[in-house]
């Protein structure tokens, strides 16, 4: 996807691994608390979540205290644009820079990226030959 829409209340989950340390994890789950952008349309800000696991982001948050203003809940872990380069092509001379959000929406989940999570419920569709549960969180 080459857009992240996300709202207040909304459940997405880290797409790569920012501090493996500190429990922020790919796949760690969380709920957007709070989105302050710098710049509309671009990954500029913070996206503040609070994450499903208490212990998640406590390093994080802890470095990054000067940041909590009024508004702004001790519980909530800073989320900031990530920048990664990596080269593309046959000879992989091409290097690309992307700045984006860690973040990916995961209110519904396939069973494969759903593996290791304990889920309180879970949609099956049976109306096709192959079955792809969706788990709501």
């Amino acid at each position: 996807m080459s857009t992240l829409s996300l709202a207040e209340g909304e459940r997405p989950e880290l797409g790569i691994n920012i501090r493996t340390e500190d429990g922020m994890a790919n796949g760690a789950g969380n709920i957007v608390k709070k989105i302050i952008l710098h710049q509309y349309g671009k990954p500029s800000g913070i996206v503040w979540v609070q994450f499903d696991q208490a212990d998640v982001g406590g390093k994080t948050r802890h470095d990054n205290r000067h940041l909590y203003t009024q508004g702004i809940k001790q519980e909530w872990t800073p989320i900031k644009p990530t920048t990664i380069q990596f080269a593309v092509g046959r000879n992989r001379t091409a290097q690309v820079v992307r700045k984006q959000f860690p973040l990916r929406l995961a209110a519904t989940k396939t069973i494969h990226r759903s593996q290791g999570d304990t889920e309180e419920k879970i949609v099956v569709n049976f109306s096709t030959k192959k079955v792809y549960p969706t788990f709501i969180m």
